[in-house]
């Protein structure tokens, strides 16, 4: 026994030591596995990070971007009967921000409230249009009072609005200081409302001026408006100083009448949601870097030679930094 026992131990002992060897071995095998395991794991994450990055960058490239516009009917913007497009400053405005920042957008055509609301004798709110995202901004718009506190605003890319006025037809006798029990007309969605009017109650001394002691008629263009004193469906219209109305109406408040629509030196901008932090940013991004270059100077040259043939304002009087 005592042979057997001796002979047996060299056998135990390399077995252990084999073991050991076999179990150690498995470790490592083990060990490179798993860090094979976590390379490949850690490379296919950041392929697919990669990839979701790529895909994200090309929607956004690729996205279309829709613009709300009316018919101004002056040189900002204007219907070209002969091609029945919107034309106008604001268009090539569009047109050039748009290519500087390689974004593709589309001017859609629709009528003021649904960028802006002014339900007569009810509060100011923001238009179904805007509100509902069915475009993801609204053209030429002044950032006023009231529109603050629902939308935002890029930088503007006209000057300071016109004063407002009131007009009627030019055989008319009234006196712009007594609207009581009159009819004034207003153009839906503008600043000029019957909100603004009532301001003057207060700081103007106009008899009758608050909404309730005077009739109200809205229309959907300045063209509306124009007929509507025609026809005598208005006695008065309140509005900013347009061409139009200017050459074609009686203005009935003086010259240094003031303006309490908007805060003084407010000019025309992109009008869009709070939430649309991304269309500000490129918008004024690109604007900035096309004002005072050579494509800006032949964008307001355009104002007299190609759409010079309507009313309007010069680049003097509407282009940032002449």
């Amino acid at each position: 026994m005592a042979r057997s026992s001796e002979s047996l131990r060299p056998v135990v002992i390399c077995a252990i030591l084999l073991a050991l060897a076999a179990s150690l071995v498995a470790l490592i095998l083990s060990s490179i596995s798993i860090a094979k395991n976590n390379d490949g794991t850690i490379e296919v994450n950041a392929r697919a990070q990669t990839r979701e990055n790529k895909t994200q960058s090309q929607t956004s490239q690729d996205r279309v971007w829709t613009i709300a516009i009316s018919d101004y009917g002056v040189n900002l913007e204007y219907l070209e009967e002969s091609t029945y497009e919107i034309k106008g400053y604001n268009v090539d405005i569009v047109n050039a921000v748009c290519a500087l920042a390689n974004k593709t957008c589309i001017l859609v055509c629709d009528v003021n409230e649904r960028c802006w609301d002014t339900p007569p004798r009810q509060r100011a709110r923001g238009g179904v249009g805007l509100m509902a995202r069915w475009y993801d901004a609204c053209t030429g718009w002044v950032n006023t009072y009231d529109r603050s506190l629902t939308f935002a605003f890029t930088r503007a890319f006209v000057k300071k609005q016109r004063d407002v006025a009131l007009y009627a037809v030019n055989s008319s006798s009234v006196d712009y200081r007594n609207v009581k029990g009159l009819t004034v007309g207003f153009i839906a969605g503008w600043a000029a409302d019957e909100r603004c009017l009532a301001r003057y109650a207060r700081s103007a001394d106009i008899t009758g001026a608050s909404p309730e002691f005077f009739h109200i008629l809205h229309y959907n263009s300045p063209m509306g408006l124009m007929q509507g004193l025609r026809r005598g469906e208005s006695d008065v219209a309140f509005s900013i100083r347009l061409p139009q109305l200017e050459s074609d109406f009686r203005r009935l408040t003086p010259d240094d009448f003031p303006n309490y629509c908007y805060p003084d030196g407010s000019g025309a901008g992109m009008m869009t949601r709070k939430d649309n932090t991304e269309f500000i940013n490129w918008w004024n991004e690109a604007f900035d870097r096309l004002v005072g270059t050579p494509e800006y100077d032949k964008i307001c040259e355009r104002l007299s030679t190609e759409h010079g043939h309507k009313q309007g304002s010069g680049a003097k009087d509407v282009c940032i930094g002449y």
